[in-house]
């Protein structure tokens, strides 16, 4: 799970992302977040466009994207989890 996304669902961002990779159970297309399919440029100005052509809605979906990081993820455990991997490397590398 990617920090940097979780990251910005707490700033109330909207998430743009191909959706590929680790981090796609984070997602809910067109209710908090933007999944373009993987390598299709086309695709990904679309819903660019229509975020910046109505900023009203991309409010609305930055702010279903806080709630649902709110009610889903706890940073703590999240961090913890990152610190104790950190550590892990750390020593193996020592």
């Amino acid at each position: 799970m990617g920090i940097s996304i979780l990251k910005a669902m707490a700033s109330d961002l909207v998430v743009i992302s191909s959706g590929t990779g680790g981090s796609v159970e984070l997602f809910v297309d067109g209710e908090s977040d933007m999944v373009f399919k993987s390598e299709d440029t086309q695709d990904l100005a679309e819903k660019l466009t229509l975020l910046l052509g109505n900023l009203l809605f991309a409010s609305d979906m930055g702010l279903n994207s806080l709630n649902r990081c709110r009610q889903q993820y706890r940073f703590s455990d999240t961090l913890t989890t990152s610190q104790a991997q950190l550590c892990e490397e750390v020593g193996q590398n020592s």
